[in-house]
């Protein structure tokens, strides 16, 4: 979030740009004559969101090496014209986040996630305006709990570079972080859970519900239109 103006930009970037060479090879690699882009402070740099229609790039400024950071596996690359809302489940333990932390934070950040098919998830297809099953694992009633929405998309988690953190990763680098974690904002809090077990119980009313299937853990679920509106019919 920006709190100055002097902390936020607009405008329009022409393809070869002399102000960040690397970022005009990017774009010039995309095809796109112009972007429109704002950059605003996200400790610890700036970010620069490109959106250059109909894809939507990510690059970072790093201030220890003054350049732009380009992996190709920090990039959102997502097709946003045209594309609809989607719908995920995600998990967590409410001993360490619940959805009444959520609520009493109205914004969190999803780190942590150390599983390479949620990653991808969270990476390449998660997007601004996406929706979220809210979901208790690990407890005495596991099941959903509340709703969320996606309100940033995926950006390196900083987590994997920190020694001291659980989610230390020692094979992430700065240049090559191979986490990322998306922003969520809430939406609601139910008034009662959802369990897993009701949700197994009326099995007919979903399909092919992920979380219904033998030997799932993943803590990341894409969800259907359908399983959604299956699972609200519940309350």
């Amino acid at each position: 979030m920006c709190s100055t103006p002097e902390q936020a930009q607009t405008g329009t970037v022409p393809r070869r740009t002399r102000t960040s060479p690397a970022l005009g090879l990017l774009l010039a690699s995309q095809g796109a004559a112009f972007a429109t882009y704002s950059i605003c402070w996200d400790d610890p740099g700036f970010r620069l969101l490109c959106h250059i229609a109909p894809i939507n790039l990510v690059a970072f400024f790093d201030h220890r090496s003054c350049r732009w950071l380009l992996p190709a596996d920090v990039f959102r690359r997502s097709v946003v014209m045209g594309k609809e809302k989607q719908y995920w489940l995600m998990k967590s333990e409410p001993d360490v986040y619940s959805i009444d932390d959520l609520a009493r934070d109205k914004e969190t950040y999803w780190e942590g996630v150390r599983n390479y098919q949620a990653r991808n998830f969270m990476r390449d297809q998660m997007q601004v305006g996406d929706e979220v099953l809210y979901y208790h694992s690990n407890c005495k009633t596991p099941g959903v709990v509340g709703t969320a929405t996606v309100c940033k998309a995926a950006y390196p988690d900083d987590t994997s570079l920190d020694p001291s953190n659980k989610y230390f990763d020692p094979k992430s680098t700065v240049e090559k972080n191979r986490w990322v974690r998306v922003d969520l904002s809430i939406k609601k809090k139910f008034s009662r859970v959802i369990s897993l077990t009701e949700m197994k119980a009326q099995s007919d009313r979903f399909s092919e519900f992920k979380l219904l299937a033998k030997g799932n853990r993943l803590s990341v679920l894409p969800v259907s239109k359908h399983n959604w509106d299956a699972v609200l019919a519940l309350l």
